[in-house]
């Protein structure tokens, strides 16, 4: 697997505690948002959401299928850091299951296909998680 992201278009999800209430439903309790491409970002509004694509992440031959959705309600910004609140992610499907996550896991999204000109065409953004020492979870194998 080729991992390597721009540290520009570098956008970390972390938080405090990952909730499951459900299967496919995740709370994500003190959920962030880091990273330098938040230098770069238009300001993220209140009550929105995201798609994140796991799949580069998996042993898979089909793309698109590990994908989750992140939303969120209020945000807030403070210093270099943007706070979520009641943020939550979930996947609808069997087959589209996102990994379980972790109390300690960060979320590295890359935002390269997401800049304001080209925005509109990539619906989703690709996503890795990476354990509380920073390395990448091999899911799949």
């Amino acid at each position: 697997m080729n991992f390597s992201i721009a540290t520009r278009y570098e956008l970390k999800l972390s938080w405090d505690k990952a909730n499951y209430i459900r299967p496919g439903f995740c709370d994500l309790t003190n959920a962030r948002f880091s990273g330098n491409a938040l230098k770069i970002a238009l300001q993220i509004p209140n009550n929105d959401k995201i798609r994140l694509d796991f799949y580069k992440q998996y042993f898979s031959v089909v793309t698109g299928v590990y994908v989750a959705t992140f939303s969120w309600g209020e945000v807030v910004y403070k210093d270099d850091i943007v706070f979520l609140k009641d943020a939550s992610i979930s996947h609808s499907t069997q087959l589209n299951l996102a990994p379980q996550f972790k109390d300690k896991d960060t979320i590295l999204i890359d935002t390269s296909d997401h800049e304001e000109a080209v925005h509109m065409q990539h619906f989703v953004y690709k996503s890795f998680v990476l354990n509380e020492d920073g390395q990448l979870y091999k899911f799949g194998k």
